[in-house]
């Protein structure tokens, strides 16, 4: 038997249902890791291929377009089965709710924030990268800590509100002079630009418009909105640098009292503060941890619907 990879749609099909092996099938190599760790969470013994690499169904095409075109061929191709329970697709929403794109695809899972990434960002996240990057237990940790972090990150990410939901005009009206696009992958790209300061006093100008377009989609300058409307890489981005900060200043908070202090700050010991950070810079350790933990609530419905398979 060839392997799932190789296999034509009818043969994939067979094999999941024959096998008691459902599949899922995700937008690209990024996914795949973050839905195994899922699975995995779950007992669940599932596979998951990104849609570029089911060559035979999928034509090559990845992203939502390829998983997209992977379920069309495998419903053309289903003589009839239900195979809902034994192959689903899982899109990031991205723009396309705002767009009014089809997304009613038999199969087709589509996450509620604009891609997973967006999930992590939670204050339910912080007592474990914090517990993972000082020498603080969870048993010890001040649950303080938290509100004052997220609160902190959700202030400085205001001008990334602003800059996504231009993008998102720009993605919904073809006419629309944006300032701010979509298109790169990276928000630090974007404030770099030669160009970014001019833009963002443009910006400012337009802040009443924008409103007015935000309120005509429920949005708001809330957490919600900002997963709703920021691209998965820029909000990941942002809120990894900036809780990167904020992690260097939890020992501060713990010396001056602001939050329970350790046992070492009691004794002002200082220099032994439990929540001081292991290294001064742990962005890559921070965004490998926060993929590693599955256990956040954020996460629930995804689950729910892995364990409709089978």
């Amino acid at each position: 038997m060839s392997h799932p990879l190789q296999m034509t749609a009818p043969e994939l099909l067979t094999t999941a249902i024959m096998t008691s092996t459902p599949i899922i099938i995700v937008e690209g190599n990024d996914d795949i890791s973050i839905y195994e760790n899922i699975l995995l969470s779950l007992d669940l013994d599932f596979k998951v291929y990104a849609s570029e690499n089911l060559k035979v169904i999928s034509s090559g095409k990845a992203g939502c377009v390829g998983v997209k075109h992977s379920l069309e061929v495998i419903e053309f191709n289903s003589n009839g089965l239900d195979y809902e329970k034994h192959i689903l697709g899982i899109i990031d929403k991205d723009v396309s709710v705002f767009r009014g794109d089809d997304n009613t695809l038999k199969g087709l899972f589509v996450l509620k924030y604009y891609s997973i990434e967006s999930h992590y960002i939670t204050k339910e996240i912080i007592p474990y990268i914090v517990n993972n990057l000082t020498l603080i237990s969870l048993k010890s940790f001040d649950d303080k800590i938290s509100d004052i972090i997220f609160s902190n990150i959700l202030e400085k990410l205001n001008d990334l509100y602003y800059i996504s939901l231009e993008a998102l005009r720009n993605a919904c009206e073809s006419e629309y002079e944006s300032l701010f696009r979509y298109q790169p992958n990276s928000i630090h790209s974007i404030r770099q630009h030669t160009n970014f300061e001019r833009d963002r006093e443009k910006l400012e100008e337009k802040l009443e418009d924008l409103n007015i377009f935000a309120e005509s989609f429920n949005l708001s300058k809330n957490i919600d909105s900002l997963r709703l409307i920021a691209k998965g890489k820029w909000i990941l981005e942002d809120f990894i640098s900036e809780l990167n900060q904020e992690l260097n200043a939890i020992s501060n908070l713990c010396k001056s009292g602001d939050i329970e202090k350790c046992q070492f700050c009691i004794n002002e010991t200082y220099d032994k503060c439990l929540y001081i950070m292991k290294s001064k810079n742990e962005k890559n350790n921070i965004k490998r941890l926060l993929f590693n933990n599955v256990n956040i609530s954020e996460l629930d419905y995804i689950k729910d619907r892995m364990q409709q398979l089978g």
